[in-house]
This record gives C-alpha cells, sequence and structure tokens, in this order.
C-alpha cells in the first residue's frame, strides 16, 4: 500500500512539473522506472539549498538579503497559484529552496504539492512540515495559496531571526527591525493562524515587499 501511494504521489509530481515553465522552476526532461525505482530527470542545479546558505552566513541574514529572496519566491509561488486549477506547494521551507551562485532561486520538491479543489472542505491527509505548514494543514480545512503565504512568512522569519519554527509551531515573536517596522508587520500578518487575517495574494505580499525594498534601495546588498 505504502508503495502504491509513493508511486503515484511520484507520478503526481513529475505530471504537474512537466507542465510548468518559470525561471525559478526546475524543467522536467523525462521519468522513468527501472530497477524497481522511480527516476526523475531534471535540469541541474548548482548550488545549495537555502539552509546551507543561511548556515554558511552564520545563521541569519541581513534584511538587505532577505528582501530579494522573498520577492522572488513570490514571483514563482504567484505563478504557481495562478495556475488552472491553482497549484499550492504546501511544503514550503529552508530545504525546498535552491539557491545558485548567480541569486537565481529554485523551488524543489513538490511531492506534497495539489491542486485546488472548488468545493471541497478538507484535505484527504495532513501534509507539510512542522512550524513551516499553516495551520489547516493539520486537517482543519483545505489548503488554499493562503497556506504558501504563510509558509513564506516563516520561511523569511527562519532567515531574519535564525530561529527554527518546527520548535514552536504556531507561535512566532515580533521581530525588532528598527530600520524596517512594516517588514515586521507583514510577517506578523503572514504567519497568522487565522487563514482570512492574511494577505490576500501573493501579489499582495511582493508588491509590499518591493515597497518596502524600494524605500531602502541605496542600502541593498550588491554582494554574496
Amino acid at each position: 500500500h505504502e508503495v502504491s501511494e509513493a508511486t503515484t504521489a511520484f507520478e503526481r509530481e513529475a505530471l504537474m512539473l512537466a507542465n510548468l515553465v518559470h525561471p525559478n522552476l526546475p524543467a522536467i526532461y523525462d521519468y522513468f522506472y527501472e530497477n524497481q525505482h522511480w527516476y526523475l530527470v531534471m535540469s541541474f542545479i548548482e548550488g545549495t539549498t537555502l539552509e546551507e546558505y543561511l548556515q554558511s552566513r552564520g545563521g541569519r541574514l541581513p534584511v538587505e538579503k532577505v528582501l530579494p529572496i522573498g520577492i522572488q519566491l513570490c514571483t514563482v509561488l504567484g505563478y504557481l497559484h495562478k495556475r488552472q486549477p491553482p497549484i499550492i506547494f504546501r511544503d514550503l521551507k529552508l530545504t525546498n529552496v535552491m539557491r545558485t551562485p548567480e541569486r537565481q532561486l529554485y523551488l524543489i520538491d513538490f511531492g506534497v504539492a495539489r491542486h485546488f479543489k472548488h468545493g471541497k472542505a478538507r484535505d484527504t491527509m495532513a501534509l507539510g512540515s512542522p512550524g513551516y505548514a499553516a495551520p489547516e494543514q493539520y486537517g482543519r480545512a483545505q489548503t488554499t495559496p493562503l497556506a504558501d503565504i504563510y509558509s513564506l512568512g516563516a520561511t523569511l522569519y527562519t532567515l531574519l531571526s535564525g530561529i527554527d519554527p518546527s520548535e514552536a509551531p504556531f507561535q512566532f515573536a515580533p521581530l525588532h527591525i528598527p530600520i524596517y517596522p512594516d517588514l515586521n508587520t507583514l510577517l506578523m500578518s503572514m504567519v497568522e493562524n487565522d487563514a482570512q487575517k492574511r494577505p490576500s495574494s501573493m501579489s499582495v505580499v511582493k508588491q509590499e515587499l518591493q515597497r518596502i525594498a524600494l524605500g531602502h534601495s541605496s542600502q541593498w546588498a550588491q554582494h554574496n
């Protein structure tokens, strides 16, 4: 039964990715079964995960590094959400984002992504990573694009604070960011337990991140 479920999940991921074309997504060339194993042939991404990048930078990143990361992730997640039907990534976290030396980001591991189904009350099963997964991913309701907004908020919070959200799920203490007070306000709204209190879309989050960034454009980091 577990093998059957894993096979179905793998095929779903392969077919889903094969139909997506975006600068922040790896290209899928083929998938096949051989010697009792499934294989996915995709573009090679030279770089590190955001978790590895964070560790190499001392466990915390300055705002000027985090804002461009947030804007890129908003762009690709917004692309997924605008698909018909919308695709909910559902497992955004540091280890599922690759960063190249050129600062290009790639979403990887679509194993728990799903299509949004109108009229469905709740998800069949709870999936996601503790600390990053929104409350509704634990069976309370069907996950919507708002779940990805929560996960993005948790991811950016981790990059800025160095705090692992899995140590105290659903609890985010406000960050003290004197020069960027609006950023803390945005992050706290993104990780609201009540989905309806979060920003309404990735476009709204992206616009706010861009506004914050442009207001401090002279301080943006120019180097790795």
